[in-house]
């Protein structure tokens, strides 16, 4: 018997059992020699912008009032009247407290009958006066009864003067009864009744004028010089930014604009800073005095300055970088320079790279690589991917 059949036999069937995976095999390498779907990656963007940006030096301070005024009674006297209502505006000559006028119209009273029995006394003396000097030249009258009617006529007449004087003061006194507002502002609580006696030591109420408000803040010495050069360039203007509470987080909000007016000509020895002062229009009222501002003090202007929003900045391990997309939707990191924060950009140096114009990635930065496609999406959904054919 020939051994070698059964040999032949067993090959054939290994090989009708192998060829099967073969041909899988063979498919499924064609398969993967097909051209595969690119994942493009979807993401928002913004341009680079291009503008003029002021050149600043940060500090913070309070807000103070312009006037300050304790309103004390100038005579004292019983409260008839208070005429004001809290927290009232109120303008300057604006009657606002009346005190009891009894004693000072009786003063006045008096005083004008006196001056008016003077008049008539200076008159009679000035009347014998006046007839009897024709006599001394005569030397039909002694000299020396004539110069007693001269110095009579004279203390009449100083009499008189004197309570004129005091009359007017009675006049001044009974005017002082009447409480006037001395300045425009707000007034603030009343620290008395009606009925309430009142002497000249009592604060009534306090009257503040928010028109107006200064602002005080320091800077370090080494500013000094820079500030200087920039104010023989004419007045400096400054921006302050109130800080408020909004949805449960606290952000920089509103700000105001107010001009610089006064640089100490002495530094602190203690902290190495010069004080300053700024004025701030308040006429909108919506400042009040205490609050607490960051200031920026404008010294000069950057000129055709290159912004990016601060989102889309990123930081690595060799700095800062984003992702440029360019007219192919490709993203391209690029390293940048920043040189400052304004407002909600990253203000950068001219060798960033950047230009105006260029699309800048802002959202969709986390699996975002170099060399990415993208599809630019400009709703607000959530960025996603995308297939795209290839």
């Amino acid at each position: 018997m020939n051994r070698t059949l059964p040999k032949i036999k067993s090959i054939k069937i290994l090989i009708l059992t192998l060829l099967p995976i073969y041909l899988i095999f063979l498919s499924s390498c064609e398969k993967q020699h097909t051209t595969p779907g690119i994942t493009a990656l979807n993401v928002q963007t913004e341009e680079a912008i291009e503008k003029d940006i002021p050149i600043y030096i940060d500090s913070f301070g309070n807000l103070t009032e312009s006037q300050n005024v304790n309103v004390k009674p100038e005579v004292s006297g019983k409260i008839n009247q208070i005429l004001f209502t809290k927290a009232a505006d109120v303008k300057t000559g604006e009657l606002l407290v009346t005190l009891d006028t009894a004693i000072y119209e009786a003063n006045c009273l008096s005083d004008k009958a006196v001056v008016e029995e003077d008049m008539a006394d200076a008159e009679f003396k000035k009347y014998l006066f006046d007839k009897n000097a024709p006599l001394v030249e005569k030397g039909a009258m002694a000299k020396q009864d004539f110069q007693k009617m001269k110095t009579d006529l004279e203390s009449s007449l100083a009499k008189l003067e004197t309570d004129k004087a005091k009359l007017l003061l009675d006049k001044i006194n009974l005017d002082h009864c009447y409480i006037r507002s001395p300045i425009d502002g707000v007034i603030g609580i009343n620290n008395v009744d009606i009925g309430n006696y009142v002497t000249t030591s009592d604060v009534l109420f306090n009257i503040k004028d928010i028109s107006k408000l200064y602002i005080d803040f320091a800077l370090p010495e080494k500013d000094i010089a820079r500030l200087k050069k920039a104010m023989t360039e004419g007045s400096l203007k400054i921006m302050i930014y109130i800080m408020k509470e909004t949805n449960s987080y606290v952000t920089k909000k509103d700000h105001y604009e107010g001009t610089l007016t006064f640089l100490n000509n002495t530094a602190d020895p203690q902290t190495g800073t010069i004080p300053l002062r700024a004025e701030v229009d308040n006429s909108s009222n919506n400042l009040l005095p205490g609050q607490f501002a960051d200031i920026k003090l404008i010294i000069g202007t950057r000129a055709n300055a290159v912004l990016v929003p601060k989102e889309a900045v990123q930081l690595g391990p060799e700095g800062r970088y984003l992702y440029k997309i360019n007219k192919d939707n490709i993203a391209e990191t690029v390293e940048v320079s920043t040189l400052e924060i304004y407002e909600n950009y990253f203000v950068l140096s001219g060798k960033s790279g950047i230009s105006k114009g260029d699309r800048i990635v802002t959202v969709g930065l986390q699996n975002l690589y170099s060399g990415a496609k993208v599809n630019v999406i400009t709703d607000d959904s959530k960025p996603d991917t995308a297939t795209i054919k290839g």
